[in-house]
């Protein structure tokens, strides 16, 4: 039998005690989503540490 993912474990969770889940990490992965959301349009550059980001990205060498 194959293992559920998180997502299956999650929803079995929350059906089987809804008051159990952790709602700070549901909270979380929302304002993720909504920053990348607000941001999408928005070059690399103008974040904190663009030059870093943009020259790891850049690297030829890197893997």
């Amino acid at each position: 039998m194959t293992k559920p993912s998180k997502e299956v474990e999650k929803i079995e969770q929350l059906l089987a005690d809804p008051w159990a889940v952790d709602i700070q990490d549901i909270e979380e992965e929302r304002a993720n989503l909504r920053f990348l959301k607000a941001t999408e349009g928005t070059p690399v550059t103008e974040f904190k540490d663009a030059k870093e980001v943009a020259d790891w990205l850049n690297d030829p060498d890197e893997d």
